[in-house]
């Protein structure tokens, strides 16, 4: 819902986030690739299963803390192992070992445990430390979310995405399923993915390029800008925009507004921590 308004219009953001959490391998390679995505699919699923944080108190990631549990579990690193049988029989009282190592106490003994067994054998697979054995991701969740921007009305003017691969595949999907999308003017700027691997930096450097686009590219005309792009800043660039606590996982879009004469004038009255959260559009809500 658009906010009230006096002699102004308002602008509006978009942060498209298709990655919650950056595959480690980028480090190596500087390259994503749709096999990332399906990394950080495991860790949504371990999240599911475990009720834990993707990083905790102490900066222990979930992948490693999971990894760990399981060789733990079976007490002579077997982890490999369990790799290469999934899609093989296993020793079931080492599954069952495997599942009470993981599994969210709150959860007591309410959950199937065939599926919890599918879920974690899942997640191993997709957190395969080599890409190539990553089993394969669906590509419809990002036409979905886009047709529910399209239905709330979120259709930009202007798209700012990084110029990762993954990114720029992940936007001509979300155009062809959803025509308006091609109206609108596309920049891809090489700095997003790397810049939203430094803590703290992202939202800066979002606000900088929005600026800078908006002014070289029609501002006038310009009211709602998309950006998309990967890696768990995303999520906090959003937090800082807001003053909230915004939580982002893969393929969620945080709708973000401010009301202003400008672009320039709204980031001025609004800065960091002032823009309003209209809704995050996920994969299983109706906004």
């Amino acid at each position: 819902m658009p906010l009230p308004m006096t002699h102004s219009a308002n602008t509006r953001l978009v942060f498209l986030e298709l990655v919650g959490y950056a595959d480690p391998e980028y480090g190596n390679i500087q390259k994503v690739s749709e096999k990332s995505d399906v990394y950080s699919f495991s860790v949504v699923l371990l999240q599911l299963i475990s009720g834990r944080k993707p990083l905790d108190d102490k900066d222990l990631d979930i992948v490693t803390w999971a990894r760990t549990q399981i060789e733990e579990a079976l007490d002579n690193g077997e982890y490999t192992a369990l790799i290469d049988s999934i899609r093989q029989s296993y020793d079931e009282q080492k599954i069952k070992q495997i599942i009470v190592a993981l599994i969210d106490f709150k959860l007591e003994k309410s959950y199937d445990e065939e599926q919890i067994k599918r879920m974690i054998f899942c997640a191993i697979a997709c957190t395969n430390r080599h890409s190539k054995y990553r089993p394969q991701m669906r590509k419809d969740d990002a036409a979905a979310v886009a047709q529910k921007l399209q239905l709330s009305g979120w259709i930009p003017q202007l798209i700012l995405s990084s110029d990762a691969t993954r990114s720029r595949e992940t936007l001509k999907i979300i155009q062809e399923q959803v025509p308006d999308l091609l109206d609108a003017d596309v920049h891809f700027i090489s700095s997003f993915y790397s810049i939203a691997s430094m803590d703290g930096q992202t939202a800066e450097h979002l606000q900088q390029a929005i600026q800078q686009a908006v002014c070289r590219y029609s501002c006038d005309e310009i009211h709602t800008v998309m950006c998309v792009g990967h890696n768990r800043a995303w999520e906090e660039a959003a937090s800082m925009f807001t003053g909230a606590s915004v939580e982002l996982q893969t393929c969620n879009a945080a709708l973000l507004e401010a009301t202003g004469k400008s672009w320039e004038q709204a980031f001025l009255l609004a800065g960091l921590g002032r823009w309003k959260l209209q809704g995050v559009v996920k994969l299983d809500n109706k906004l």
